[in-house]
Order: structure tokens, then C-alpha cells, then sequence
């Protein structure tokens, strides 16, 4: 996922309960010529739904925006609504495909951001409040389409979570004096994607933009932390997540790893404790565990990550490694988990981690 933050271990609301229902997404892909929510880049040349050239299928395309920055925004009329109350619909990520065709001057050095925001139901942006997290790079001319992933930690207690950050025309880097995470993530009326970060100026220019597939995942199990892990050996990083139900008598949980190095192996590492250890033996990446720290690495368990560039692990809850035995999860805990996987850089073979995974068992 794309993420800009600190490794702020701070950033998990652990008592808060994790999901148990199936993860559940809701897809603008465009292929059959239509746009439910309404998406648009709100200038007066008029989005175009492309049947073909997107990735793949149908996409939503503007040729020419004359402005400081693309911003593609969600309708307010949407027939497929994008979901106002993120925190109780269990929101945890938004996903987007985009690409820029032409810019009259240049796209270098602009980050996407995402940006959640709440007009209060008025047209007057005086009032309004919003949420931004600053991603990677924005699509550069030639490059095709790029894949772009934030997570939503609409779980999160914390004022402002880590990799997000707050605004109003009062300041553009904070909350309003009053205003929190919680008030914004539950009253979202308008999801935004900007080609540039927002407290950033810029002059106008001409673009030729687009977008494809953009996601709402919701009910995804765990709360993620210690993000973005370190860029790896395809620029990526490194991303964990799970499936199934925090319930422990289901015995029903899958870890995934995913944006690895392709064709390299790997293992899942789990710990009660969270910690912080920066490139730990020569690793290029950063340890987000600490205290008894077990490996997922007994017959079966070593993983490869093929040319898709992921590992997938079925866990047993009642076979949890540690470092002295083999131990039953039990209700009430916590327990976090991290990918650990071989890459080849530059200087040679190492190793990177993901991110963070936290899971409130039930």
C-alpha cells in the first residue's frame, strides 16, 4: 500500500475489536460504460468513459484539465454511494489505478494523495474538514498505469493516525482546533485524489489524466502499523494483510504478503509485543516486532513468492510459534504479525520486512 508515514508504533488502537466479517470491496471499474458514483475531475472539458485502453477495460478519462493539479472527486449524487461513516462501515482501504497521458509542462516530483472530506452538507469550503494521505509519485508521462493503495485506519482513536494527516482553509497540514480523526473518518461526503500533495503550489498546466478500479475495501481483519515498510528491489513496499475471523474458535485466519520481490522466499513472524529494530542483522528493511518473536517456518511454511510477487499462509491458531514451543492463540489477545522475504539489491543479496499486522483475537 501506499503510504507515507513515520514508523510510529504508537498509531494502533489495540483494543479496538478487529473485523470478523469477510473483507467485502466496492469496485468503479467502468467496464460496462458507467460511473455509479459519480467520479469526476469537475472541470469544463467533460470526463469521457473509455470502453478500452484501461487496465483493463473500460475507464474514466479527461483529456484536458487546465489546472494547478488533476483532482478527481466522488459524486454527491452517487447511485452506489460512497460510504459516509467509514469508521462503521469498517473501511480499511482505498485502492486506485491511474495514469497521466500528457502534461504541457511536467509531472516530476508531485506526490497522489488521497484526501477524505467533510463539507458539513454545504457548498461553503470555510466549513469543511479533511483527511489526507500523501502517496508515491504521480503517474509520469510514459509510465502506463500505476497501481495505488492507502490504508484507512478507520479504527484508529488516535487525533490523526500515522500517515495521515489533517486540514481546513485555516491550515493545511491540521486539524481544525477541536477536530480529530474520528469526526472526519465518520462523516465523509467527498472521497478526493489529488495529483499533487496538498500543501504544495504549483502553476496551472494542461493534462491529459485518467483513473481505473477505484476500491473501497471494507472488513478486512487487523489494523496495520510500523507503514510504509522500506521501498524493496521493485520499489515497492512490502504490505501485509489478512483474512478470515479474529473469532478463535473459527481457527480461520490467512496471512497475505504482497508487492515483494518476485521468485524469492520468505517466512510470517508473529509476536505479542510490537517493537521497533532498524535494518536488524544487515537487513534492508525495518523489524516491527519486539519480545518473543516466533517464525512461521516448519515444513510447509517456507515460503516462495512466484512471479506475482506474493506469499499466502494458512495459519493454525492453535500452533502459534514462539521461541520455546509451539502455543494456542487465545480470546483477548493480541498478536502481531510481519513478513520477513530475501530480495537482491545493488550491493547484493539481503533481506526486507513488511509492514505491521495487528489481530484482536475473540
Amino acid at each position: 500500500m501506499t503510504r507515507t508515514s513515520l514508523p510510529h508504533l504508537a498509531a494502533l488502537a489495540l483494543g479496538a475489536a478487529a473485523a470478523s466479517a469477510p473483507a467485502s470491496a466496492q469496485i468503479d471499474d467502468f467496464d460496462a460504460g458507467t460511473n455509479p458514483n459519480g467520479w469526476t475531475f469537475g472541470v469544463t472539458t467533460g470526463d469521457i468513459l473509455e470502453p478500452t485502453g484501461g487496465n483493463p477495460g473500460g475507464w474514466l478519462h479527461n483529456p484536458l484539465i487546465d489546472s494547478f493539479a488533476p483532482i478527481l472527486t466522488s459524486g454527491s449524487t452517487a447511485t452506489n454511494a460512497v460510504p459516509t461513516d467509514m469508521r462503521a462501515a469498517g473501511v480499511t482501504r482505498i485502492d486506485i489505478d491511474a495514469i497521466t497521458n500528457g502534461v504541457s509542462i511536467t509531472a516530476a516530483g508531485r506526490s497522489f494523495t488521497i484526501l477524505l472530506r467533510d463539507t458539513k452538507g454545504t457548498p461553503d469550503v470555510n466549513d469543511d474538514d479533511y483527511a489526507y494521505s500523501v502517496g508515491a509519485l504521480v503517474p509520469q508521462v510514459g509510465q502506463g498505469w500505476v497501481s495505488y493503495s492507502f490504508d484507512v485506519p478507520s479504527a484508529s482513536n488516535d487525533p490523526t493516525p500515522a500517515g495521515w494527516s489533517g486540514g481546513w482553509v485555516g491550515d493545511l497540514s491540521a486539524f481544525r482546533p477541536g477536530v480529530t480523526w474520528s469526526d472526519v473518518i465518520s462523516s465523509v461526503d467527498v472521497v478526493e485524489f489529488w495529483w499533487i500533495d496538498p500543501t504544495f503550489f504549483a502553476i496551472f498546466q494542461q493534462w491529459d489524466v485518467g483513473v481505473d478500479n477505484i476500491e473501497i475495501v471494507s472488513g478486512e481483519l487487523g489494523v496495520n502499523f510500523c507503514g510504509p515498510a522500506n521501498a524493496n528491489s521493485t520499489g515497492a513496499s512490502g504490505e501485509i494483510s489478512a483474512s478470515g475471523s479474529a473469532d478463535v474458535s473459527d481457527n480461520d485466519v490467512t496471512l497475505q504478503a504482497t508487492s515483494l520481490p518476485a521468485n524469492q522466499f520468505g517466512i510470517f513472524v508473529v509476536s505479542q509485543t510490537q517493537g521497533f529494530v532498524p535494518n536488524p542483522g544487515g537487513s534492508s528493511g525495518n523489524l516491527c516486532l519486539g519480545g518473543a518473536i516466533g517464525r512461521y517456518n516448519q515444513p510447509g511454511q517456507i515460503l516462495h513468492t512466484g512471479a506475482a510477487g506474493e506469499m499466502t499462509l494458512a495459519l493454525d491458531l492453535s500452533q502459534t510459534p514462539t521461541p520455546n514451543a509451539l502455543i494456542a492463540i487465545t480470546a483477548g489477545e493480541t498478536w502481531s504479525f510481519q513478513g520477513w522475504y530475501r530480495d537482491v539489491v545493488g550491493t547484493g543479496p539481503t533481506s526486507n520486512f513488511t509492514d505491521g499486522l495487528a489481530i484482536a483475537f475473540e
